[in-house]
């Protein structure tokens, strides 16, 4: 079976130094045809999940802080890692994790139980007028459809910030 392609593209006006991942569903498009479909600015590389990894990662009982920053993917990744995050100690994870990325999310029950199971708590972050964190509010994660902020001086809804 073939692994999914992720096409990175960098965002450097709206994320300094990040890149964005995009799905391809057309694997054997771009797996036969990388050179030819190269776009300025984008990259394209195969998917791992952290499952698959796990024989170079730190071994079952350990210890580990998790970042995840996969702008937008958090669901899948951490899907394609919950074999493994199974086995280990989890003491803190960061995500950026929006209420429309959340409510899209088919795993998210077992993804919040891991996180539970590892005695983690969400927590968002207050932001000031100029969008700085100045302070964190416990979530209740049996509420996260409710999970969703304005910033001051804004009208729309950003994404929050979580702490688990």
């Amino acid at each position: 079976q073939t692994q999914p392609t992720l096409h990175l593209e960098g965002t450097a006006a709206l994320n300094k130094g990040g890149i964005s991942l995009g799905l391809n569903n057309n694997h054997h498009h771009h797996h036969q045809n990388h050179n030819n479909n190269q776009q300025e600015g984008i990259d394209y590389a195969r998917t791992i999940t952290i499952n698959a990894l796990k024989d170079h990662l730190p071994p079952a009982d350990s210890t580990i802080v998790l970042k995840v920053d996969v702008e937008g993917n958090e669901c899948s990744a951490l899907h394609g890692a919950l074999e493994y995050l199974h086995t280990v100690n989890i003491m803190y994870c960061a995500i950026e994790w929006s209420q429309i990325r959340l409510q899209q999310c088919e795993h998210r029950s077992a993804i919040f139980d891991l996180f539970a199971a590892n005695q983690l708590k969400p927590f968002q972050a207050l932001l000031n007028e100029t969008t700085h964190p100045v302070g964190w509010m416990e979530l209740d994660p049996t509420q996260w459809e409710t999970w969703m902020w304005k910033a001051p001086n804004r009208k729309h809804p950003q994404r929050a910030l979580f702490d688990v």
